[in-house]
Protein backbone atom coordinates (compact mmCIF):
# COMPACT_ATOMS: atom_id res chain seq x y z
CA UNK A 1 0.00 0.00 0.00
CA UNK A 2 1.80 3.21 -0.76
CA UNK A 3 2.38 6.15 2.11
CA UNK A 4 -0.48 7.54 2.81
CA UNK A 5 -1.52 11.42 2.11
CA UNK A 6 -0.58 13.96 4.48
CA UNK A 7 -2.20 17.29 4.84
CA UNK A 8 -0.33 20.27 3.33
CA UNK A 9 0.40 22.72 5.96
CA UNK A 10 0.88 25.53 3.32
CA UNK A 11 -2.64 24.59 1.66
CA UNK A 12 -5.09 27.20 3.23
CA UNK A 13 -8.11 25.82 5.36
CA UNK A 14 -11.20 28.32 3.44
CA UNK A 15 -13.18 26.42 1.22
CA UNK A 16 -13.83 30.11 -0.74
CA UNK A 17 -12.94 28.42 -3.82
CA UNK A 18 -16.05 25.49 -3.53
CA UNK A 19 -18.17 27.86 -2.44
CA UNK A 20 -17.43 30.12 -5.53
CA UNK A 21 -17.65 27.12 -7.84
CA UNK A 22 -20.74 25.95 -6.54
CA UNK A 23 -23.60 27.81 -8.00
CA UNK A 24 -21.88 26.50 -11.72
CA UNK A 25 -22.32 23.01 -10.12
CA UNK A 26 -26.02 23.67 -8.71
CA UNK A 27 -27.14 24.68 -12.23
CA UNK A 28 -25.69 21.62 -13.40
CA UNK A 29 -26.82 19.26 -11.03
CA UNK A 30 -30.61 20.95 -11.75
CA UNK A 31 -29.98 20.48 -14.99
CA UNK A 32 -29.46 16.84 -14.27
CA UNK A 33 -32.60 16.39 -12.62
CA UNK A 34 -34.56 18.19 -15.14
CA UNK A 35 -33.31 15.47 -17.44
CA UNK A 36 -33.79 12.42 -14.90
CA UNK A 37 -37.42 13.82 -14.07
CA UNK A 38 -38.38 14.12 -17.87
CA UNK A 39 -37.39 10.20 -18.58
CA UNK A 40 -39.43 9.55 -15.02
CA UNK A 41 -42.37 11.35 -16.62
CA UNK A 42 -42.38 9.10 -19.57
CA UNK A 43 -42.90 6.08 -17.30
CA UNK A 44 -45.54 7.76 -15.95
CA UNK A 45 -43.57 8.09 -12.58
CA UNK A 46 -44.06 11.43 -10.38
CA UNK A 47 -40.67 12.85 -8.38
CA UNK A 48 -40.54 14.32 -4.55
CA UNK A 49 -36.21 23.03 -9.52
CA UNK A 50 -39.15 25.97 -10.48
CA UNK A 51 -38.40 27.74 -13.90
CA UNK A 52 -36.01 24.89 -15.54
CA UNK A 53 -38.92 22.87 -14.76
CA UNK A 54 -41.34 24.14 -16.60
CA UNK A 55 -39.27 25.21 -19.35
CA UNK A 56 -39.25 21.42 -20.00
CA UNK A 57 -42.43 21.02 -19.80
CA UNK A 58 -42.78 20.01 -16.30
CA UNK A 59 -45.20 21.21 -13.94
CA UNK A 60 -43.69 21.73 -10.25
CA UNK A 61 -44.64 23.46 -7.40
CA UNK A 62 -42.25 24.76 -4.56
CA UNK A 63 -42.93 24.71 -0.54
CA UNK A 64 -39.78 25.32 0.66
CA UNK A 65 -39.46 29.00 1.86
CA UNK A 66 -42.87 29.99 2.67
CA UNK A 67 -44.10 26.63 4.57
CA UNK A 68 -46.45 27.12 6.64
CA UNK A 69 -48.41 28.96 4.67
CA UNK A 70 -52.40 27.45 3.74
CA UNK A 71 -51.46 27.07 -0.28
CA UNK A 72 -48.38 24.96 0.52
CA UNK A 73 -50.72 23.02 2.19
CA UNK A 74 -53.17 23.31 -0.60
CA UNK A 75 -50.09 21.97 -3.15
CA UNK A 76 -49.02 19.51 -0.43
CA UNK A 77 -52.54 17.68 -0.69
CA UNK A 78 -52.82 18.38 -4.04
CA UNK A 79 -49.51 16.52 -4.95
CA UNK A 80 -51.13 13.88 -2.54
CA UNK A 81 -54.23 13.07 -4.31
CA UNK A 82 -54.65 10.48 -6.86
CA UNK A 83 -56.82 11.81 -8.68
CA UNK A 84 -55.35 15.21 -9.55
CA UNK A 85 -52.09 14.57 -11.59
CA UNK A 86 -51.52 18.39 -12.62
CA UNK A 87 -48.16 18.25 -10.23
CA UNK A 88 -45.21 16.56 -11.56
CA UNK A 89 -42.56 17.75 -9.17
CA UNK A 90 -42.80 18.34 -5.46
CA UNK A 91 -39.59 20.45 -4.45
CA UNK A 92 -38.92 21.02 -0.85
CA UNK A 93 -36.34 21.64 1.46
CA UNK A 94 -34.93 19.25 4.48
CA UNK A 95 -35.57 21.63 7.15
CA UNK A 96 -39.40 22.09 6.23
CA UNK A 97 -39.40 18.31 6.30
CA UNK A 98 -38.04 18.45 10.00
CA UNK A 99 -40.70 21.17 11.34
CA UNK A 100 -43.72 19.94 13.15
CA UNK A 101 -46.91 20.23 10.50
CA UNK A 102 -44.30 20.56 7.30
CA UNK A 103 -44.95 18.52 4.22
CA UNK A 104 -46.43 15.34 4.67
CA UNK A 105 -46.87 13.24 1.91
CA UNK A 106 -49.53 10.01 2.11
CA UNK A 107 -48.37 6.17 0.99
CA UNK A 108 -48.09 5.73 -2.99
CA UNK A 109 -48.04 9.34 -3.73
CA UNK A 110 -44.77 9.70 -4.73
CA UNK A 111 -42.11 6.64 -4.96
CA UNK A 112 -39.02 8.53 -6.61
CA UNK A 113 -36.70 11.73 -5.27
CA UNK A 114 -33.99 14.13 -5.96
CA UNK A 115 -31.67 15.12 -3.34
CA UNK A 116 -29.88 18.09 -5.06
CA UNK A 117 -27.35 18.95 -1.77
CA UNK A 118 -26.19 17.31 0.75
CA UNK A 119 -28.41 17.76 4.01
CA UNK A 120 -26.20 18.69 7.37
CA UNK A 121 -26.46 15.99 9.68
CA UNK A 122 -27.10 12.47 8.70
CA UNK A 123 -30.25 11.93 10.86
CA UNK A 124 -31.37 15.29 8.19
CA UNK A 125 -30.53 12.73 5.77
CA UNK A 126 -32.10 9.81 6.89
CA UNK A 127 -35.48 11.48 7.92
CA UNK A 128 -35.45 12.56 4.34
CA UNK A 129 -35.53 9.05 2.86
CA UNK A 130 -38.17 8.13 4.70
CA UNK A 131 -40.30 10.56 3.28
CA UNK A 132 -41.17 7.92 0.76
CA UNK A 133 -40.49 4.72 2.67
CA UNK A 134 -44.55 4.87 3.12
CA UNK A 135 -47.15 2.03 1.39
CA UNK A 136 -45.97 -0.40 -1.19
CA UNK A 137 -42.66 0.33 -3.29
CA UNK A 138 -40.52 1.03 -4.72
CA UNK A 139 -38.85 3.54 -3.76
CA UNK A 140 -35.46 5.42 -4.76
CA UNK A 141 -33.29 8.66 -4.05
CA UNK A 142 -31.32 10.13 -6.10
CA UNK A 143 -28.65 11.66 -4.53
CA UNK A 144 -26.64 14.44 -7.32
CA UNK A 145 -23.48 14.33 -6.27
CA UNK A 146 -20.47 15.81 -8.43
CA UNK A 147 -16.82 15.01 -7.26
CA UNK A 148 -14.27 17.35 -6.45
CA UNK A 149 -17.16 20.36 -5.45
CA UNK A 150 -18.20 21.32 -2.06
CA UNK A 151 -20.35 18.36 -2.13
CA UNK A 152 -17.31 15.97 -1.41
CA UNK A 153 -16.32 18.67 1.35
CA UNK A 154 -20.50 18.65 2.70
CA UNK A 155 -20.44 14.66 2.40
CA UNK A 156 -16.73 14.54 4.92
CA UNK A 157 -18.39 16.98 6.94
CA UNK A 158 -21.73 15.23 7.55
CA UNK A 159 -19.91 12.10 8.67
CA UNK A 160 -17.31 13.88 10.92
CA UNK A 161 -20.61 15.63 12.82
CA UNK A 162 -22.05 11.76 13.01
CA UNK A 163 -18.68 10.33 14.01
CA UNK A 164 -18.62 12.89 17.05
CA UNK A 165 -22.18 12.58 18.03
CA UNK A 166 -20.75 8.96 19.06
CA UNK A 167 -17.95 9.57 20.58
CA UNK A 168 -18.63 7.23 23.82
CA UNK A 169 -19.62 4.11 21.77
CA UNK A 170 -17.74 1.66 21.82
CA UNK A 171 -15.92 1.76 24.81
CA UNK A 172 -14.25 -1.34 24.58
CA UNK A 173 -12.01 0.69 22.11
CA UNK A 174 -11.31 3.47 24.97
CA UNK A 175 -7.58 4.32 24.52
CA UNK A 176 -7.50 3.26 20.86
CA UNK A 177 -8.65 6.76 19.59
CA UNK A 178 -7.84 6.39 16.01
CA UNK A 179 -9.18 2.41 15.69
CA UNK A 180 -12.52 3.94 17.24
CA UNK A 181 -12.93 6.48 14.83
CA UNK A 182 -11.95 4.19 12.44
CA UNK A 183 -15.07 1.67 13.88
CA UNK A 184 -16.94 5.09 13.77
CA UNK A 185 -16.88 6.04 10.01
CA UNK A 186 -17.15 2.59 8.81
CA UNK A 187 -20.51 2.44 11.00
CA UNK A 188 -21.37 5.93 8.69
CA UNK A 189 -20.22 4.89 5.43
CA UNK A 190 -22.33 1.16 5.88
CA UNK A 191 -25.34 3.20 7.19
CA UNK A 192 -25.63 5.32 3.99
CA UNK A 193 -24.72 2.42 1.97
CA UNK A 194 -20.99 3.10 0.78
CA UNK A 195 -17.91 0.88 0.39
CA UNK A 196 -15.54 3.51 1.31
CA UNK A 197 -14.98 5.08 4.78
CA UNK A 198 -14.11 8.81 4.77
CA UNK A 199 -11.87 8.18 7.91
CA UNK A 200 -8.49 9.17 5.49
CA UNK A 201 -10.48 12.22 4.00
CA UNK A 202 -10.39 13.62 7.78
CA UNK A 203 -6.69 14.30 7.53
CA UNK A 204 -6.09 15.61 4.05
CA UNK A 205 -6.64 19.31 2.71
CA UNK A 206 -10.06 19.37 1.08
CA UNK A 207 -8.02 19.97 -3.34
CA UNK A 208 -7.06 16.13 -2.33
CA UNK A 209 -10.61 14.63 -0.80
CA UNK A 210 -10.86 12.83 -4.42
CA UNK A 211 -8.15 11.51 -5.21
CA UNK A 212 -7.01 8.05 -6.08
CA UNK A 213 -4.83 7.57 -3.00
CA UNK A 214 -7.25 8.60 -0.92
CA UNK A 215 -10.45 6.92 -2.41
CA UNK A 216 -7.80 3.73 -2.56
CA UNK A 217 -7.48 3.86 1.43
CA UNK A 218 -11.58 4.95 1.86
CA UNK A 219 -11.60 1.13 0.72
CA UNK A 220 -8.85 -0.25 2.79
CA UNK A 221 -10.36 1.96 6.06
CA UNK A 222 -14.00 0.71 5.25
CA UNK A 223 -12.42 -3.23 5.52
CA UNK A 224 -10.55 -1.97 8.68
CA UNK A 225 -13.41 -0.75 10.11
CA UNK A 226 -15.85 -3.63 9.12
CA UNK A 227 -12.47 -5.72 10.93
CA UNK A 228 -12.47 -3.68 14.18
CA UNK A 229 -16.13 -3.81 14.44
CA UNK A 230 -16.44 -7.57 14.56
CA UNK A 231 -13.18 -8.00 16.32
CA UNK A 232 -12.97 -5.00 18.84
CA UNK A 233 -10.31 -7.07 20.65
CA UNK A 234 -7.78 -7.08 18.02
CA UNK A 235 -7.42 -3.32 18.28
CA UNK A 236 -4.08 -3.35 19.95
CA UNK A 237 -2.46 -5.50 17.46
CA UNK A 238 -2.83 -2.60 14.55
CA UNK A 239 -0.18 -1.36 14.72
CA UNK A 240 1.24 -3.93 12.89
CA UNK A 241 1.58 -2.76 9.50
CA UNK A 242 1.90 -6.34 7.94
CA UNK A 243 -1.31 -7.60 10.11
CA UNK A 244 -2.98 -4.50 8.58
CA UNK A 245 -1.64 -5.17 5.24
CA UNK A 246 -3.29 -8.30 5.21
CA UNK A 247 -6.58 -7.51 6.63
CA UNK A 248 -6.54 -5.16 3.69
CA UNK A 249 -6.01 -7.69 0.87
CA UNK A 250 -8.91 -9.61 2.16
Amino acid sequence: MAAPLQHDQNLSDDIQPLLDAYPQVLARKMKDAVNYVSQLKTQGERVNLNKMMLASGINSREVATSWPNPECRRIVNEFNTDTIDTIDVLITTFAALRIPGGPSFHPGACHRGIMLETPDTLEQHFETRKVLLRGNGPFAWKVQYVPGSLDSWRDLAMAKRAVEQDQNSYPELNGFVHQQRMVLFYDVAYLMGKDESQYPRDRVHWSKLEAKEIKREGLFYFALGKFLHENRAAASKLSDRHMMSRIAKS
